[in-house]
């Protein structure tokens, strides 16, 4: 038998992370990190018991609808973008991984590089295993959510090593956040926790990059 996937319901797309059930927000995390496929997580927060199958209209509001979030999609013509790597003699790996997007044409044009900067600032990411800290060498600022505990409790642990070993590391937790808050294709976002962890994120990074 082939596999069916669910449309989108438009009813769920109206539904805000203050209505979502958090047992629903435990089922998405299990899926979007690949415990369970999507069919299995549609299907486990359509049986909770809740009132009307609301259930599995929260499941499909969780599901990232990023056509909607981005502004401008990485296939413009205006622009050539794609991932690139190159050398970072100063770090532990020997290059870094970045994003970059060039306008198309002649030129000579402006050109923007993100950084993959999650060494540096990492949001709502498992801490990396203790025996592993002490290759560490930049000074770290992690973002985590409240509503978040099998990526929270990874970081005791790596704090203390981290302290231990002497790398400067600050950690805020956002209150009334789940994982993903910063991302604004689901009703995970956060505006407020992602405004003020995107701040956070660039005074931290134009004090030790600069």
């Amino acid at each position: 038998m082939s596999k069916q996937r669910l449309p989108a319901c438009p009813m769920a797309q109206g539904i805000t992370q203050l209505e979502i059930d958090q047992r629903v927000f435990d089922l998405y995390d299990e899926y979007c990190h690949g415990r369970i496929d999507r069919r299995e997580f549609l299907s486990r927060a359509a049986s909770l018991a809740l009132l009307g199958g609301a259930g599995l209209l929260m499941a499909q509001a969780l599901l990232p609808r990023y056509a909607l979030a981005q502004t401008i999609s990485f296939t413009d013509q205006r622009i050539k973008a794609n991932y690139v790597t190159y050398p970072s003699p100063g770090g532990n790996s020997g290059s870094m991984r970045g994003y970059l997007v060039q306008p198309t044409g002649a030129g000579p044009f402006p050109a923007a590089l993100g950084p993959d900067m999650h060494a540096g600032a990492p949001y709502y990411g498992v801490a990396a295993d203790t025996e592993s800290v002490a290759k560490i060498k930049a000074p770290l600022l992690c973002h985590l959510a409240e509503h978040d505990e099998r990526i929270n409790a990874t970081y005791p642990a790596f704090e203390a090593a981290l302290m231990a070993a002497g790398v400067p590391c600050q950690v805020h937790v956002y209150p009334g956040t789940q994982h993903g808050f910063h991302n604004n294709s689901t009703p995970r976002y956060h505006e407020v926790a992602a405004k003020l962890s995107w701040e956070r994120t660039v005074t931290h990074f134009k004090r030790h990059l600069a």
